[in-house]
Protein backbone atom coordinates (compact mmCIF):
# COMPACT_ATOMS: atom_id res chain seq x y z
CA UNK A 1 0.00 0.00 0.00
CA UNK A 2 1.27 3.42 -0.60
CA UNK A 3 1.71 5.93 1.49
CA UNK A 4 -1.46 8.39 -0.06
CA UNK A 5 -3.71 4.91 0.53
CA UNK A 6 -2.36 4.82 4.43
CA UNK A 7 -3.02 8.41 5.43
CA UNK A 8 -6.34 8.21 3.79
CA UNK A 9 -7.44 5.28 5.61
CA UNK A 10 -6.16 6.84 8.58
CA UNK A 11 -8.10 10.30 8.48
CA UNK A 12 -11.20 7.72 7.90
CA UNK A 13 -10.72 6.18 10.79
CA UNK A 14 -10.17 9.72 12.35
CA UNK A 15 -13.10 11.02 11.18
CA UNK A 16 -15.03 8.36 12.01
CA UNK A 17 -14.06 8.34 15.58
CA UNK A 18 -14.61 11.76 16.17
CA UNK A 19 -17.71 11.52 14.87
CA UNK A 20 -18.93 8.25 16.47
CA UNK A 21 -19.25 6.98 19.94
CA UNK A 22 -15.23 6.87 20.43
CA UNK A 23 -14.13 9.52 22.25
CA UNK A 24 -13.92 8.64 26.12
CA UNK A 25 -15.18 11.28 28.92
CA UNK A 26 -12.38 14.42 28.79
CA UNK A 27 -10.60 13.26 25.47
CA UNK A 28 -9.09 15.88 23.35
CA UNK A 29 -9.23 16.03 19.36
CA UNK A 30 -5.50 15.51 19.32
CA UNK A 31 -5.61 12.70 22.06
CA UNK A 32 -7.55 10.68 20.17
CA UNK A 33 -5.67 11.36 16.83
CA UNK A 34 -2.51 10.47 17.97
CA UNK A 35 -3.92 7.18 19.57
CA UNK A 36 -5.46 6.01 16.06
CA UNK A 37 -1.96 7.34 14.50
CA UNK A 38 0.04 5.09 16.95
CA UNK A 39 -2.51 2.18 16.51
CA UNK A 40 -2.83 2.23 12.43
CA UNK A 41 -0.27 4.26 10.65
CA UNK A 42 2.90 3.54 9.82
CA UNK A 43 4.39 7.05 11.34
CA UNK A 44 4.42 8.52 15.01
CA UNK A 45 2.52 11.40 15.44
CA UNK A 46 4.36 14.77 15.65
CA UNK A 47 3.46 16.04 19.40
CA UNK A 48 2.53 19.41 19.99
CA UNK A 49 1.39 19.97 16.11
CA UNK A 50 -2.63 19.39 16.28
CA UNK A 51 -2.81 19.01 12.48
CA UNK A 52 -6.56 17.58 12.83
CA UNK A 53 -7.73 21.53 13.89
CA UNK A 54 -6.51 22.47 10.33
CA UNK A 55 -8.09 19.47 8.69
CA UNK A 56 -11.63 20.98 7.51
CA UNK A 57 -12.82 17.82 6.01
CA UNK A 58 -13.30 16.37 9.40
CA UNK A 59 -16.19 19.62 10.08
CA UNK A 60 -17.61 19.51 6.33
CA UNK A 61 -17.74 15.88 5.84
CA UNK A 62 -19.12 14.63 8.85
CA UNK A 63 -17.91 11.23 9.00
CA UNK A 64 -18.08 10.63 4.82
CA UNK A 65 -14.34 11.16 4.65
CA UNK A 66 -14.07 7.66 3.86
CA UNK A 67 -15.57 8.33 0.72
CA UNK A 68 -12.56 9.46 -1.02
CA UNK A 69 -11.68 6.12 -0.65
CA UNK A 70 -14.93 4.27 -1.51
CA UNK A 71 -15.06 6.45 -4.80
CA UNK A 72 -11.58 5.36 -5.58
CA UNK A 73 -12.23 1.57 -5.30
CA UNK A 74 -15.65 1.84 -7.01
CA UNK A 75 -13.55 3.39 -9.75
CA UNK A 76 -10.94 1.22 -9.98
CA UNK A 77 -13.50 -1.73 -10.12
CA UNK A 78 -14.96 -0.32 -12.76
CA UNK A 79 -11.81 0.31 -14.86
CA UNK A 80 -10.11 -3.44 -13.99
CA UNK A 81 -13.70 -4.71 -14.79
CA UNK A 82 -14.78 -2.64 -17.71
CA UNK A 83 -12.43 -0.94 -19.22
CA UNK A 84 -8.80 -1.98 -18.71
CA UNK A 85 -8.83 -4.27 -21.75
CA UNK A 86 -10.23 -1.87 -24.00
CA UNK A 87 -10.19 1.87 -22.90
CA UNK A 88 -12.42 2.97 -25.76
CA UNK A 89 -14.56 -0.15 -25.82
CA UNK A 90 -18.07 1.26 -27.20
CA UNK A 91 -20.04 -1.30 -25.24
CA UNK A 92 -18.39 -0.94 -22.02
CA UNK A 93 -18.91 2.62 -22.07
CA UNK A 94 -22.55 2.68 -23.06
CA UNK A 95 -23.44 0.28 -20.84
CA UNK A 96 -21.61 2.68 -17.82
CA UNK A 97 -23.79 5.82 -19.16
CA UNK A 98 -27.18 3.63 -18.85
CA UNK A 99 -26.34 1.78 -15.53
CA UNK A 100 -24.91 5.00 -13.76
CA UNK A 101 -24.98 8.10 -15.92
CA UNK A 102 -28.35 8.39 -17.29
CA UNK A 103 -30.25 8.21 -13.98
CA UNK A 104 -28.82 11.84 -12.25
CA UNK A 105 -29.66 11.44 -8.39
CA UNK A 106 -32.96 9.64 -9.01
CA UNK A 107 -31.51 5.98 -7.80
CA UNK A 108 -29.34 5.85 -4.78
CA UNK A 109 -25.57 5.40 -5.54
CA UNK A 110 -24.95 1.65 -4.15
CA UNK A 111 -28.11 0.32 -6.46
CA UNK A 112 -25.59 2.01 -9.01
CA UNK A 113 -22.43 0.64 -8.68
CA UNK A 114 -24.26 -3.02 -8.35
CA UNK A 115 -25.68 -2.36 -11.83
CA UNK A 116 -22.52 -0.93 -13.39
CA UNK A 117 -20.43 -3.87 -11.54
CA UNK A 118 -23.22 -6.68 -12.25
CA UNK A 119 -22.59 -7.67 -8.67
CA UNK A 120 -22.78 -6.22 -5.25
CA UNK A 121 -19.54 -5.01 -4.02
CA UNK A 122 -17.91 -6.51 -1.12
CA UNK A 123 -15.23 -4.18 1.46
CA UNK A 124 -12.67 -7.10 0.16
CA UNK A 125 -13.64 -6.91 -3.48
CA UNK A 126 -13.15 -2.59 -3.45
CA UNK A 127 -9.84 -3.34 -1.13
CA UNK A 128 -8.86 -5.95 -3.81
CA UNK A 129 -9.59 -3.15 -6.84
CA UNK A 130 -7.63 -0.71 -5.09
CA UNK A 131 -4.27 -2.63 -4.25
CA UNK A 132 -4.84 -3.79 -7.91
CA UNK A 133 -4.77 0.02 -8.94
CA UNK A 134 -1.75 0.60 -7.25
CA UNK A 135 -0.11 -2.59 -8.62
CA UNK A 136 -1.15 -1.70 -12.11
CA UNK A 137 0.56 2.19 -11.65
CA UNK A 138 4.31 0.39 -11.47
Amino acid sequence: MHIFELWQVFYSLVDQAYHGNYPADGQTTDGLANELQCRYHALSPVPGTAWQLRFGHFVGYAARYYSYLMSRAVAARLWHQCFRADPFSRSAGERYRSSMLVHGGQVAPGQLVEAALGERPTTDMLVQAVLDDIDDSH
